[in-house]
């Protein structure tokens, strides 16, 4: 496994990982029809803008398998 910085051709792959991750952690504590409507393509609209609008200071990185497949992302930056 290795950790380096994503790019806009991850994006997919992010807003697959986004959705299951947000489905797994948070059944049983978000109701059940919000995380059924959580949905690849919106999340994927959300990381393209992202992408489209990112600042150096905005920094997203994936965690990627020896085959290459995502199985993580973190993103962060400056305080709002």
């Amino acid at each position: 496994m290795r950790i380096r910085a994503a790019t806009a051709n991850d994006i997919i792959s992010i807003s697959e990982v986004h959705v299951d991750s947000w489905r797994t952690t948070y059944k049983g504590i978000v109701p059940d029809p919000f995380l059924a409507n959580l949905n690849i393509e919106q999340r994927k609209r959300y990381w393209d803008y992202f992408f489209e609008q990112k600042q150096p200071e905005d920094p997203v990185w994936v965690a990627e398998t020896d085959d290459g497949q995502i199985v993580g992302f973190a993103n962060g930056g400056k305080s709002r």
